[in-house]
């Protein structure tokens, strides 16, 4: 299935969806449960390319929103997310590019000493010193305001005209990389394949995980529409086992199947979860069994409707 089906199946099961692996413990507990199995199965963990914002969000100049990146200035064929590893803003002759975070280029800051938040040219600062993005924006945070939003052409405009990089500067445009899983959680903890995530298939919409389940369940980068063996992670089933005392013996099978249903229809009365009921047989294949000559037991197991 592709990932968004796969997904889709995940969530049929109760608090059910794409498996996450949010610790090395998670992460083991994955290796032993698809052991002896092979091939690639995706996980919910997938990266969107598009989910670009502004450093200054909430602040500053900033209008608060996130960018919609197909809407601005970006250079022919930007942003591509080269190599699965391209998160932060450059502008070059007022165009805009993905870069890796870690490149280190001269920047922009911007300076607000009023409440004015309106972008003026001596509120934009050029800083000729290389930097990757996360020290240019300490930088600019320490020493002026931040790396700048740019909320319209006319402001791209004046950025661009304070911009002395030849090969660009950063600006305050960025996203996390590979940030969220299926269930919404947060993404901190890593388990790729070296050289991985690589993007090889060039994806500039949205990018999702797999783990090779005959390497350790390393994780590499997929594009979401290709077919795979999934994972799902749901709430484990809970058991409960009940007996019963009946006064009188109950042999024929329509008195029990009718005992079973007015009891589920009790009980459906006070639980929240959905269940099923079932009688469990001894070994000799009998529901009931006597324990003296004026008492029967029955009994019968309690268990989630997935089970």
């Amino acid at each position: 299935m592709s990932w968004s089906k796969a997904q889709n199946y995940c969530r049929e099961f109760p608090a059910g969806d794409l498996a996450t692996v949010g610790s090395p413990e998670d992460q083991e507990e994955l290796v032993n449960a698809t052991r002896g199995h092979s091939r690639l199965a995706w996980i919910g963990l997938y990266d969107k390319v598009g989910s670009w914002m502004w450093s200054l969000l909430g602040n500053g100049n900033s209008s608060g929103e996130d960018v919609e990146p197909w809407s601005w200035p970006w250079e022919d064929g930007e942003p591509d997310n080269w190599r699965g590893c391209e998160g932060c803003g450059l502008m070059h002759n007022g165009l805009w590019s993905d870069q890796n975070c870690n490149n280190k280029h001269p920047f922009l800051c911007f300076h607000s000493n009023t409440n004015d938040t309106i972008l003026g040219d001596s509120s934009i600062i050029f800083v000729n010193i290389q930097m990757n993005w996360s020290d240019a924006q300490a930088y600019c945070r320490e020493n002026y305001t931040d790396l700048p939003s740019i909320r319209n052409l006319e402001e791209n405009n004046l950025v661009s005209k304070k911009n002395r990089a030849e090969s660009g500067s950063w600006i305050g445009l960025y996203r996390n990389l590979w940030a969220t899983w299926s269930d919404g959680s947060n993404s901190t903890f890593r388990h790729w394949r070296i050289r991985m995530p690589n993007n090889a298939a060039q994806i500039i919409t949205n990018n999702c995980a797999v783990a090779a389940l005959d390497n350790g369940l390393q994780w590499l980068d997929a594009p979401c529409h290709h077919s795979h063996r999934f994972i799902c992670s749901t709430i484990p089933a809970r058991k409960q086992l009940f007996r019963i005392k009946l006064s009188s013996a109950v042999i024929d099978p329509e008195v029990s199947e009718a005992i079973l249903k007015q009891l589920h229809g009790k009980l459906k009365k006070r639980e929240k979860e959905d269940f099923s009921l079932r009688w469990m047989k001894a070994p000799d294949g009998e529901i009931f069994n006597n324990i003296r000559e004026d008492e029967k037991i029955k009994r019968w197991r309690r268990m989630p409707s997935n089970v």
